[in-house]
């Protein structure tokens, strides 16, 4: 399997990653990650950032030779051409002693060359709310929201595919999740949680639907 979400660095609190030995009720297999995302506290406070990369900020590890050989036309590798991310988020009290919120908003773009100067272009939004909240002392609960929405055109683009048999992908992801807890008395507790996740993952040629093809001798 794979992550629906693509998180920027900046939400998650926590991130742990198990990589073996993963608690049995886990309903998959494989390396598995907790994602803690920030929350509201008791003071106010928050945050802006802003990345920027391009090709004249990296370094590459191959040469000319090796990538001409490779398929390269003019000698170059893959490459980031251009990598921009903003956002900011804020937290903090919203009723004093009963309701926290915290919430962010950012964007990635990042556009990459291959070998022969295809484009590979990723934009990337991210929204994320969280609110707990206190009822009574007996009454406690919390509610998180977190989109992701993602587009890619040019997946796959390199020296073993035309332009047109590239992917272009739209993966707009929603997570609602809320949680209550009960105290009943001294011995009894009670803790009740829903999640509901929308996915709709798209795969659809960066040459249309409607472009003829072959398949040739080799398969």
């Amino acid at each position: 399997g794979t992550s629906p979400f693509f998180y920027d660095v900046d939400s998650p609190a926590e991130f742990a990653v198990t990589t073996g030995g993963a608690d049995v009720r886990n309903a998959t297999p494989g390396v598995q990650a907790q994602v803690v995302l920030k929350s509201g506290g008791t003071q106010p406070h928050g945050g802006g950032r802003f990345y920027f990369e391009d090709d004249h900020l990296q370094t590459v590890n191959i040469s000319d030779e090796l990538a001409l050989a490779l398929g390269s036309p003019t000698g170059n590798s893959n490459r980031i051409d251009t990598y921009s991310e903003y956002g900011f988020d804020l937290g903090g009290p919203l009723l004093e002693n009963h309701v926290w919120v915290w919430g962010t908003v950012n964007k990635t773009n990042v556009t990459a060359l291959t070998f022969n100067d295809l484009t590979d272009q990723v934009q990337a939004h991210n929204y994320a709310l969280k609110a707990d909240g206190i009822l009574t002392d007996t009454i406690r609960g919390n509610f998180t929201f977190f989109e992701d929405a993602r587009t890619e055109n040019g997946r796959g683009a390199g020296v073993l595919r035309t332009a047109e048999s590239a992917w272009n992908v739209a993966d707009p992801v929603r997570y609602y999740k809320g949680e209550g807890r009960f105290i009943f008395g001294p011995r009894w507790v009670a803790t009740a949680r829903g999640a509901y996740i929308t996915d709709a993952f798209t795969m659809t040629p960066a040459g249309g639907l409607t472009t003829d093809y072959f398949i040739d001798d080799t398969g």
